[in-house]
C-alpha cells in the first residue's frame, strides 16, 4: 500500500450499538481537516453490527478515503480477564496493531474520545528517528501519581498517554510480540488501574519520543479554545456526548453532523438534550473512589455557579 496513505487505527467494542457513533465523529473530524488520503483501520469484535459498519463506510464514501475492518480475537476471554473491570475489551484490540497491519510501516492509533482539528499530516511528518513510538506525556501523572504506581513497573517521568500513539510498526514487529507481551504483564498485575496503557509504557516508554501536547491535549477550563488546531482528547469521565463541560465539547456535535448519525436534526437535538448541565458535571465526571478530587471539584463547580448568579444580580 502506498506510503502517501496515512493509516489510522480506531478500536472499539460496541455492546450497546452506541459507541460506533463516537468512532464516526473521530473519522469525520480527521477528514474535515486533512488533505491527504486516509485509510481507517477499525479494530472490532462481533459487537460491531452491520448497520453501524455501513455508517462508518459511508463516512469514507467520497473515494479519497478508505476503510478496512479487522475482526480481533484475543487469546483471552472477557470473563476470565480480571483487569477488564477497569476498561473496555475494545482498548486491548490496539495491542494487535503490528500483526493486523502487516506490510504497513507507520500507523497512528487514536482513542474513540478524540476530536482532531489539525491536519493529521502534522503528526505523521514528525521525525520518529530511532524511536519505536511518538506519544504525549500524560499530564495526569502530576495530579495523582499514586494511581500510576499501583502495579505494573513504569517510569513516571516518561509516562505517556496511550490515547494517541504514532507507531513505527517495523520496529514493533522486530522487537516485540506486543499483544502477548502486554496481556502477560496485565494478567500478572490485575489491579493496575491503567492496565494496557501501563503495559505499553512498561515495554515502550524507553523507546518513545515525547512530543508536543497539542497532539494529545486534554480540555480544561483554562484551555478551552474552540479554534485551536490540535488533537483534543476527552480523557476521563467528562465525555462531550454526556456532559456540557467545556466550549470545545461543541466540536463533537459539529462533527457529528458530518456523519450518518447526524443527518436527522431532531435526533441530534434529542442526544444533545440528554447531556448534563454544568452544575452536575463534577458529580458525574469524577469517580467516587477518588474522594479528594471528587469533593474538591464539587466545591469548585458549586462556587462558580454561585459566583455567576451573584454577578448577574449585581
Amino acid at each position: 500500500m502506498s506510503e502517501s496513505i496515512k493509516h489510522i487505527v480506531l478500536s472499539l467494542q460496541d455492546k450497546t450499538g452506541n459507541y460506533s457513533r463516537h468512532i464516526g465523529v473521530v473519522m469525520a473530524s480527521i477528514i474535515a481537516n486533512t488533505h491527504s488520503t486516509i485509510c481507517f483501520h477499525i479494530f472490532h469484535d462481533s459487537t460491531l453490527n452491520e448497520i453501524n459498519k455501513l455508517k462508518l463506510k459511508e463516512i469514507c464514501k467520497n473515494g479519497q478515503q478508505c476503510i478496512q475492518f479487522h475482526n480481533i480475537v484475543l487469546p483471552v476471554q472477557e470473563n476470565e480477564f480480571n483487569a477488564i473491570k477497569y476498561i473496555s475489551m475494545g482498548t486491548l484490540y490496539r495491542l494487535d496493531i503490528a500483526n493486523q497491519l502487516q506490510g504497513i510501516k507507520k500507523a497512528l492509533y487514536l482513542d474513540g474520545d478524540i476530536i482532531v482539528t489539525l491536519d493529521i499530516d502534522e503528526i505523521f511528518s514528525l521525525d520518529i528517528g530511532d524511536a519505536t513510538i511518538l506519544a504525549v506525556r500524560d499530564k495526569g501523572v502530576k495530579k495523582n501519581p499514586r494511581l500510576y504506581t499501583l502495579n505494573i513497573p513504569v517510569k513516571l517521568e516518561k509516562y505517556f498517554n496511550a490515547g494517541v500513539i504514532l507507531f513505527d510498526l517495523d520496529k514493533v514487529r522486530k522487537s516485540y510480540n506486543l499483544l502477548q507481551d502486554c496481556l502477560t504483564i496485565i494478567s500478572k498485575y490485575p489491579k493496575d488501574f491503567f492496565t494496557d496503557q501501563s503495559a505499553l509504557n512498561h515495554y515502550l516508554q524507553d523507546s518513545c519520543v515525547l512530543i508536543d501536547e497539542k497532539f494529545n491535549l486534554f480540555p480544561s477550563f483554562e484551555n478551552d479554545d474552540i479554534e485551536r488546531k490540535c488533537i483534543w482528547h476527552f480523557a476521563g469521565g467528562g465525555k462531550p456526548w454526556s456532559i456540557r463541560k467545556y466550549k470545545v465539547d461543541m466540536l463533537y456535535w459539529k462533527y457529528l453532523k458530518l456523519t450518518p448519525w447526524g443527518k436527522n436534526e431532531n435526533e441530534v437535538f434529542q442526544l444533545y438534550s440528554q447531556t448534563v448541565a454544568p452544575l452536575e458535571t463534577a458529580l458525574l465526571a469524577y469517580p467516587i473512589g477518588s474522594r479528594k478530587e471528587f469533593f474538591k471539584n464539587v466545591f469548585i463547580r458549586v462556587f462558580r455557579e454561585i459566583k455567576k448568579i451573584y454577578n448577574q444580580v449585581l
